[in-house]
């Protein structure tokens, strides 16, 4: 995803990507996934909206009207309020077959990405990853995700940030308590690089903790 992005911004900056119908784009995505020898991989996107014959840019920047504006003010009016949750899990204290390598690349390239793009701003991200010099709170156990799901999804700040990381994303927080927010006009991002199957997610304890299951992020987003 993100190379197809970056490969289009190459060629005519912002209003290249954002011109992109989603078509296009899976398009894109499936012949580098040809050129890196993968033929029988098979891509689909899943999303709340209606996304055939949509450009990318009227689902990531708040409309139409903002998709070719190129300017940081126009690309925020499309939207009252943004979040995003950034998970990266590699399981590094996991037997050798359960490990990932590229799960915490994944999330900084993507986290960097949304930043450069404009697309959110550096307090509008959370990030989790499970690297040995992250925090018990930045990591992405079973009890954080839940929080930080909490918190993407109902505007729930129970876990507010407050600190940054050597690559730009906010990553350490202290507790505070607010009541949620309303959601209309407000636009969520999640990106998951990890282990997961049948709607559920393994968070880096899910040998003690368990995996998350596919109803209790239902009933997150109820």
């Amino acid at each position: 995803l993100l190379a197809s992005l970056k490969a289009a911004s190459r060629c005519g900056g912002q209003a290249a990507w954002s011109s992109m119908r989603f078509e296009e784009l899976l398009a894109s995505m499936q012949r580098l996934l040809i050129d890196a020898g993968m033929d029988a991989a098979v891509l689909t996107v899943r999303s709340s909206l209606k996304l055939r014959g949509t450009p990318v840019g009227a689902a990531l920047l708040g409309g139409p009207e903002n998709a070719l504006a190129g300017t940081h003010a126009a690309i925020r009016g499309g939207f009252r309020r943004r979040r995003a949750l950034l998970i990266g899990v590699c399981y590094p204290d996991s037997d050798a077959g359960m490990r990932l390598r590229g799960s915490w690349n994944d999330v900084h390239d993507i986290c960097d990405w949304l930043l450069s793009e404009g697309l959110f701003l550096q307090e509008e991200v959370h990030l989790l990853v499970d690297a040995p010099t992250s925090q018990m709170s930045e990591r992405p156990t079973r009890a954080n995700v839940l929080l930080q799901l909490s918190w993407l999804l109902t505007g729930d700040e129970r876990a507010a940030w407050a600190g940054s990381s050597s690559a730009g994303c906010w990553a350490s927080y202290a507790t505070t308590y607010r009541e949620a927010e309303d959601m209309s006009n407000q636009q969520i991002f999640l990106h998951f690089s990890g282990h997961g199957d049948n709607g559920e997610l393994l968070p880096s304890d899910w040998e003690t903790a368990g995996h998350i299951a596919e109803r209790e992020l239902a009933r997150l987003v109820d």
